[in-house]
């Protein structure tokens, strides 16, 4: 099955954190990577008061339910040294979201998918654009494309990692 996924990190070494992250979740059995976009830097939103963070997006053929999947991303978290019980929008050294799987609509108190919150965020639209300007987000109805040009995030966001295909070296 196809997801994409949102990678971010604004605590301690943002790319190796990045970086880490591919290569460890690239060696899963039943995961594979098939595209990675340019890695963006960005201002925080919500808690403005942290370092930027760095933000690409992956497309990924799994053999793992929405719900594995969910699990198998923050156990990758926990091993990153976030910490789960700190508030909402806190720095963390990776962040790892399910934006889409397939065209489904998941709406779990403990999973939502889409992401309820992408079409807000410039910082995943931008990287998601990148790689997959013509997906059809489920339920909205538009592709990333779309929604890019329509959201109404105006932070400035810098490409810093062109050769994104050496992240999983």
């Amino acid at each position: 099955m196809k997801a994409y996924l949102g990678i971010g990190s604004n605590l301690g070494d943002r790319l190796g954190n990045i970086r880490t992250a591919l290569s460890s979740l690239s060696s899963v059995d039943g995961f594979r990577v098939v595209e990675i976009s340019p890695v963006y830097e960005t201002p925080p939103l919500y808690r403005t008061d942290q370092e930027k963070f760095l933000n690409c997006v992956i497309e990924v053929e799994t053999d793992f339910t929405p719900h594995k999947l969910l699990q198998l991303l923050k156990t990758h978290e926990v091993r990153s040294g976030r910490v789960q019980a700190q508030p909402r929008y806190s720095p963390r050294p990776l962040d790892l979201d399910i934006l889409a799987y397939e065209n489904l609509e998941i709406h779990h108190n403990m999973l939502q998918i889409p992401h309820p919150k992408l079409s807000e965020r410039k910082f995943v639209l931008q990287p998601w654009a990148d790689i997959a300007p013509d997906f059809e987000v489920p339920g909205s109805g538009r592709t990333v494309r779309e929604l890019l040009l329509n959201c109404g995030d105006t932070s400035e966001i810098t490409i810093v990692n062109t050769n994104h295909y050496l992240l999983i070296a």
